[in-house]
């Protein structure tokens, strides 16, 4: 479960890059130069190597199967060649020159979430990873995650929400994937996870502060199964809670 989504979430892709010497089956990089590459370390990370000139994207070649999802990647800087360059998440790619994509940049300004659109930049929103107090350098490393529902994107650094944003229609589902320009990455741990239900869809939630009763609310109930316990409402505000018996009691909203 990512962020503020809190219900049916699981895993339509991951993959932690172990026990093999190249790409995994079904990814394919594209874009850069001849002195851009990607593949797969020793110890079980993609290395993408893209030190200079354009950008390389490099993605797993399936559309996911779901239109809201999340995506997570633990990215370890190696080496930049200038500090405003950039990494990041790709989603909802459709073709090369259609895809959605939020990154930072290592000064930490100037990051955007935006869409390639029939090979052009558009719909940028920008952000600064630095307002939100996060800094990056060479050897850190670092979690980035992208939650998108629809239109809308939440961008997070480490936990930390940094940027959100709404990205035209046209990029649901799509395939995922990384973005980088002119640093080098090990990329690791990624998780790409369906997003159920929302809190805000299942109606009003529920909540109770016990305040202004000294007995249970009339929609609560108990089974106890011990002559020793007790329930009740101390000070009109706290549920106490007394079993002092050998077995269990149950208190639920029914």
């Amino acid at each position: 479960k990512t962020g503020d989504h809190v219900s049916d979430s699981y895993f339509l892709y991951s993959e932690d890059f172990n026990g093999i010497n190249a790409l995994p089956t079904g990814w394919v990089t594209d874009i850069g130069n001849s002195k851009s590459s990607a593949g797969v370390t020793a110890d079980g990370k993609l290395r993408l190597i893209q030190p200079t000139g354009n950008y390389m994207l490099t993605y797993y070649n399936t559309a996911m199967t779901s239109n809201d999802y999340s995506v997570e990647a633990e990215f370890t800087i190696t080496a930049k060649q200038q500090d405003d360059k950039y990494f990041g998440l790709v989603y909802g790619l459709q073709d090369v020159d259609n895809f959605g994509t939020t990154y930072v940049r290592f000064n930490g300004t100037n990051c955007a979430t935006e869409v390639r659109q029939n090979g052009a930049w558009a719909s940028s929103t920008a952000f600064s990873a630095t307002d939100a107090g996060i800094t990056f350098a060479v050897g850190g490393t670092y979690k980035l995650t992208v939650v998108r529902i629809g239109t809308s994107v939440k961008f997070y650094v480490d936990n930390i929400l940094v940027s959100e944003a709404t990205i035209p229609e046209g990029y649901s589902g799509g395939k995922i994937g990384f973005i980088t320009s002119g640093i080098n990455l090990d990329v690791d741990n990624l998780k790409v996870c369906e997003i159920g239900e929302t809190i805000e869809s299942e109606g009003t939630p529920y909540s109770q502060s016990f305040d202004g009763t000294a007995t249970l609310p009339a929609d609560w109930k108990t089974v106890a199964v011990s002559g020793a316990t007790t329930i009740g409402i101390a000070d009109y505000s706290n549920l106490v809670l007394k079993n002092m018996g050998d077995n269990f009691m149950r208190v639920y909203l029914d």
